[in-house]
């Protein structure tokens, strides 16, 4: 393979972008690029960077794309690629030692039928872990682990797919079949969206291609403190529920079991003091939205409810 092309979407955090970009650097061999698309920051972002790619790193440079949204920068560097793979690696993402090579290792191990490779997200946390974060809700802020071993992946919920925070893909594969979808990653009040790379590996599947799960390609995912909140893990439970509600009237009908589920789940662990009874309560939040969902001025869900 001749060299890779790495890409990180970035938007309104200069600081964190520079931080990123210095991580990757040692990791690139002269056949690599480099390339930082700027999505219409405002904090001089794109200058930045291109005073540091001038001063330190010629493989390096910036793509500015005016229209928001994270699918829309990611197409952009698809286009703007000039090697066969784009890793990408998003602004808060800090890549771990031996992270390109454990890339460069995989793709060329690869058949042409491998289309898309990834690895683990792990956490640096910004905070102490809350209690009530137990592991399976880790997926909300993005925190992957699907094990030791490199395998292929089959887009079951939770456990098929990899992570647009450390995801690499075949440039003429993923644009065949459309690339990211925008109307996937513009949906700021779901802060776990992660629809349009699901989506894409979807796709990828039905062309004939494969997935696959990258063990020793490991980053890290910055956890800042206010996403270690309830307000920010409820937030992520109402945006999933009304997007599953525009799926059709049978979500809504899914959406009172789960409601009854939740209350009874929550109110169990409340009486025995558990500090996982928080999220009892992001179902509930979850299932109200799907119940709620499209209605003018929806209501917040009953006080027995949270």
């Amino acid at each position: 393979m001749d060299g890779l092309t790495v890409a990180v979407p970035t938007r309104d955090r200069q600081a964190q972008a520079l931080e990123a970009v210095e991580a990757i650097a040692p990791q690139l061999e002269p056949e690599d690029e480099l390339i930082v698309v700027d999505n219409g920051s405002e904090d001089g972002t794109a200058e930045a960077l291109t005073a540091f790619f001038a001063d330190r790193l010629r493989a390096g440079r910036v793509a500015v794309e005016p229209e928001g949204g994270i699918s829309v920068a990611r197409n952009r560097a698809l286009a703007e690629a000039r090697r066969e793979v784009v890793c990408f690696v998003d602004d808060d993402v800090r890549v771990e030692a031996g992270w390109l090579a454990a890339l460069r290792r995989s793709w060329a191990g690869s058949g042409p039928k491998v289309a898309c490779i990834g690895g683990p997200m792990r956490p640096d946390w910004g905070a102490p872990r809350p209690p009530w974060l137990a592991d399976y809700l880790l997926y909300v802020i993005s925190i992957l682990d699907l094990g030791r071993e490199r395998r292929r992946l089959d887009q079951t919920p939770g456990r098929g797919y990899v992570w647009g925070g450390n995801l690499s893909v075949r440039v003429a594969a993923a644009r065949e079949a459309g690339g990211f979808d925008p109307e996937r990653g513009i949906r700021p009040e779901a802060p776990s969206d992660r629809g349009e790379e699901e989506e894409l590996q979807r796709r990828l599947v039905r062309a004939g291609h494969e997935v696959w799960y990258e063990p020793e390609a490991v980053t890290c995912h910055l956890i800042p403190a206010e996403r270690l909140t309830e307000n920010f893990f409820a937030a992520a439970f109402r945006a999933r529920g009304r997007a599953e509600a525009r799926d059709g009237p049978g979500r809504r009908v899914h959406g009172v079991s789960e409601l009854a589920r939740g209350i009874a789940r929550y109110g169990a662990l409340l009486v025995l003091r558990r500090p996982e009874a928080p999220s009892a309560r992001f179902t509930c939040v979850y299932a109200w939205s799907l119940l709620t969902a499209g209605r003018a001025r929806a209501p917040n869900p009953p006080a027995s409810a949270l």
